[in-house]
Parts: structure tokens; C-alpha cells; sequence
């Protein structure tokens, strides 16, 4: 397996990820950390993931049929991307990536009570409720809305490191463009690297998994909370239920995530969303090139 540093003959230390080239590394793009990101880009990838999902919700909301078309056919457009080499797993149905048939799924999906709550706002929130949708789609899902954004961090990079540049190879790709609110085309020049385009990824957008999670919102929400409708007084004593014995009763994660947010936000007034994205947010520790490398190097022990 060969990293980009070797493939190009960079040197150590690199703001980017040195993934391998020649084969899929185990780490995630991830928008939760892309949003807590101070790095220069940072600002327009939030924009392209801002304003797509805010489309994508509008157009579900709306009454016109050309809306609704329009919002099904943004979600169609998207397809699985290999340039960043991210991702290991299969996610159950969806393991494939974005392209028309899970764009249709995706829109299917955000219908139901959970998404059309407010507490769903924002494409991060996606991997806490609905089924298949997991951190490898979430990466690709990413990854194509803020294409533009890695393509200008690319160029920026191969004027940093001129031997990026040699053998880079052009190709017309479709990019989210936040100034038109939609997918144009845009013909791009990449690094070329075992047979197929490169596309640079900063390190500290990255994770080993989502920030966002279903299982750590199940855990730190869902669950939580749960407890707290169950808690029973009797005279100075309160009986609390074990999370062990709920999370027995209640196995579905995603399902006790999304019943327990549409209760708090209708019921208590309470947003469990924001409150777990604030939590996020707090403990917020920026991925660094050394662990990132210690994750990258798993490839070459599973192998």
C-alpha cells in the first residue's frame, strides 16, 4: 500500500490526510467536525452543507410539484465518490452510496415525524435517526456536497507541493454550488494516483466515526431521558430503571432516538438535538496527522 507521500515524494508532515492511494482508509469525513473546524476552507464547506440540506428541506416542505420534483432530483444527483479513498464499511441497504435509487430512499425517509420535526436541521443529524444512514454514507454524502470545496483545497496543495501537480489529470464532475443553490458542472484538474483522480482531504475534518452518532445520542439522549419518564418516587426513595434494562426493552437505536426527540421537542419543550449537538460541540478535539496515521496504518495490519 502506498501513502500519498510516497507516491508523489512529499515530505513528512502534511496539513492533509496521507491516506493510501491504492486502497480504502478507515476514517470519515465528517460535517459535525467540519463545522467546529477553524481551518481556511472551512467557512465554504459549511455554506455548500448549509445551504444544500436547507434546500433539500424547503422543497420537502413545499406544496408545489416542481418543488418536490426538484428536491427528489437534488438527492438523485448525488453519487458514491472514491477520490478522497475514505471509508471501509458497509452500512446495511446502503452500503452502495448516493445515487438515484437511495436519493429516493433518502427523500422517503424525511418524511417521516422525526425529520419533519425541528429538531432535524441539519445533514449531520441524519445518522441519529434514519435507518441506513450511517457514518461511511454520511462521509459520501458530504463529500460530494462540499466536491467544490476539496477541489479548491486540492489546487492550493498542489501549488504547496508542486509534484502533486505532475501527471494531474482533468475531468468534468458535478459540484454543489451554494452561490446558485444547485449542481452545476465543472470541469477540475486532480492529482493522478493508481488509476483514478485524488482528491486531498484537511486531517482535522476527518474521524474515525461520526461525532454526531446514532449509538452515542441513543446513549447520552435517548436513553437518558427514557429513565428519566420512568423514575418512579415512592416517599423519600426514587426507583430509577438500569439503562441496561431499558436499552434490553428498547434494542432499536435509531427508533428510541428519534420517538424520544419528537416527545421532548412536543411534550417538555426541550430541542434533545441541540442539546447533544452543544455537548458535541464542548468536547470538540480537532483530528491530528498523528492520530489519523495510527488509524490509516490499521489498513496495512488488516490487510
Amino acid at each position: 500500500m502506498i501513502p500519498v507521500s510516497v507516491a508523489f515524494g512529499l515530505p513528512d508532515h502534511l496539513p492533509f490526510l496521507d491516506v493510501y492511494v491504492d486502497t480504502d482508509n478507515p476514517l470519515v469525513l465528517d460535517p459535525s467536525a467540519i463545522r467546529n473546524s477553524r481551518q481556511s476552507f472551512a467557512a465554504d464547506a459549511r455554506d455548500c452543507l448549509h445551504s444544500f440540506f436547507t434546500e433539500i428541506l424547503r422543497c420537502r416542505d413545499s406544496t408545489a410539484p416542481a418543488d418536490l420534483r426538484r428536491g427528489i432530483k437534488l438527492l438523485e444527483d448525488l453519487h458514491e465518490p472514491n477520490e478522497t479513498r475514505l471509508g471501509l464499511t458497509v452500512e446495511g441497504s446502503c452500503g452502495k452510496g448516493f445515487g438515484p435509487e437511495m436519493g429516493r430512499i433518502l427523500w422517503d425517509e424525511l418524511q417521516s415525524a422525526v425529520c419533519r420535526s425541528a429538531a432535524l436541521s441539519r445533514l449531520e443529524d441524519l445518522p441519529l435517526f434514519v435507518p441506513g444512514v450511517g457514518k461511511d454514507l454520511t462521509s459520501d454524502l458530504t463529500t460530494r456536497v462540499i466536491f467544490g470545496v476539496l477541489v479548491r483545497y486540492t489546487h492550493e496543495m498542489m501549488k504547496s507541493y508542486p509534484p502533486l501537480a505532475s501527471g494531474a489529470v482533468n475531468r468534468v464532475v458535478r459540484i454543489w454550488d451554494a452561490s446558485t443553490v444547485d449542481w452545476i458542472e465543472q470541469e477540475v484538474s486532480l492529482p493522478y494516483a493508481d488509476g483514478k483522480q485524488l482528491l486531498l482531504v484537511p486531517v482535522e475534518w476527518t474521524r474515525g466515526n461520526l461525532l454526531m452518532a446514532s449509538r452515542s445520542f441513543y446513549n447520552r439522549k435517548a436513553t437518558e431521558t427514557l429513565q428519566e419518564d420512568q423514575t418512579v418516587e415512592q416517599g423519600d426513595a426514587k426507583l430509577i430503571p438500569s439503562k441496561r434494562l431499558l436499552k434490553e426493552q428498547h434494542p432499536d437505536v435509531k427508533k428510541l432516538n428519534g420517538s424520544q426527540t419528537v416527545l421532548y421537542l412536543r411534550d417538555h419543550g426541550r430541542n434533545l438535538v441541540e442539546e447533544f449537538r452543544a455537548d458535541v460541540d464542548k468536547d470538540f478535539e480537532a483530528m491530528t496527522a498523528h492520530d489519523a496515521g495510527l488509524r490509516i496504518r490499521r489498513t496495512r495490519v488488516a490487510a
